[in-house]
């Protein structure tokens, strides 16, 4: 709705940060960049050395275009002054403590606030956006922040590192995990009018695996969890 503001502000945020890191010469800095900066690559999985060769889907450009200036800015701070400035590329991610405003959160958010709602109202049906059938990566919150972590403590390099599980499930599979595991038996509507958004954006994480050693909990798991955590802290 807002894609001049997100873009500013974004971009601004990135900068600053970075700039004052600079400024005051701190050690090391790590930025995070969104999968959705990659180019609208359809067809296969996303690697490092691919970030700036085309523009990212229309539907997320803001954001994408947004957080690839941190990389770009990394690289400039590295050259000019000497900072270890380096970035990683982060696949979605989801958990507890997520936004689940439907107005803000994303797809994971959203899904499991439909639906938790649905099963305590006993609603007939739920409406999920699009076809269902683009594929998306999820990592839970835990696996990303360990992974962060150890690449500040590990990855030096000027290219960026994609941090993911390198596993792919579509839409329509999230929604049947998330159902079965709230037990809703209700009928899922999909109203194919609302957009699907990029069909694919897999990351490559063969270097990430290769760098890193992050035990990475199951998608099914991780659903579990987030949703055990939603219904606990939603009056």
């Amino acid at each position: 709705m807002y894609p001049a503001d997100i873009f500013y502000r974004t971009s601004q945020m990135a900068l600053n940060v970075l700039k004052c890191c600079e400024q005051y010469k701190v050690d090391k800095c790590l930025s995070i960049l969104a999968s959705c900066s990659y180019p609208n690559n359809q067809e296969s999985v996303l690697k490092e050395d691919t970030l700036w060769d085309g523009a990212p889907n229309g539907t997320v450009e803001c954001h994408g275009l947004s957080k690839r200036i941190l990389d770009a800015y990394s690289r400039q701070l590295r050259k000019q002054h000497g900072l270890n400035a380096i970035t990683v590329v982060l696949t979605n991610s989801y958990g507890p403590h997520d936004s689940f405003d439907l107005e803000k959160t994303k797809v994971v958010g959203a899904l499991i606030r439909k639906f938790v709602e649905a099963k305590e109202t006993n609603s007939p049906r739920v409406e999920c956006w699009g076809t269902g059938s683009p594929k998306r990566e999820f990592m839970f919150c835990n696996d990303a922040g360990e992974a962060i972590v150890q690449a500040l403590e590990k990855y030096d390099e000027e290219i960026p590192l994609n941090i993911g599980t390198g596993e792919e499930v579509t839409i329509r599979e999230l929604v049947e995990i998330i159902a079965e595991v709230i037990d809703y038996e209700g009928e899922v509507f999909w109203d194919s009018s609302k957009p699907d958004g990029q069909m694919k954006k897999l990351l490559d994480t063969s270097k990430m695996k290769s760098i890193l050693d992050v035990k990475l909990i199951g998608l099914k798991e991780g659903i579990k969890e987030t949703i055990d955590w939603y219904r606990r802290t939603t009056p």
